[in-house]
């Protein structure tokens, strides 16, 4: 659907691109992105939600095509790990490389309250401390 087909000087022709008239992201719209995510700095979907829809702020204010909430992922990511294809600045690359190390990071660390994991971990960690008869303090009976 999104590819156009197209002859190269050989005249053989290949599949690829995207639509006639379609506008790529532009460095103003990469900004506008890697800040969004900034703010945000998205786990789950209602995070990039939120990166989305600010992102579609920007592109309605400067009129920009707006994103899908999958299209912005993917340019983020895509971004993060390199694989954009000559429009965007290193600097745009590095920023979105350690935006994303940021997220992976606290992803890591981050147990909601409540959420699997936190009071389970803590009661099995209690009980294996009776068992081995440490007490609440941390001093062996």
């Amino acid at each position: 659907e999104g590819d156009v087909e197209v002859r190269s000087d050989a005249g053989v022709s290949r599949r690829g691109g995207r639509r006639a008239g379609s506008l790529g992201y532009q460095a103003g719209d990469v900004v506008a992105l890697l800040d969004a995510v900034e703010k945000h700095m998205p786990h789950n979907k209602d995070e990039w939600e939120k990166v989305a829809a600010e992102y579609n702020e920007y592109a309605d204010r400067y009129c920009r095509a707006p994103r899908t909430l999958s299209a912005v992922k993917f340019k983020f990511r895509a971004l993060a790990s390199g694989n954009t294809k000559g429009g965007s600045a290193p600097g745009h690359a590095k920023r979105a490389s350690a935006l994303n190390s940021g997220i992976e990071r606290t992803r890591k660390t981050d147990v909601p309250e409540g959420g699997p994991g936190s009071k389970r971990v803590s009661e099995h960690t209690g009980a294996a401390k009776e068992r081995a008869g440490v007490s609440k303090e941390g001093a062996t009976d």
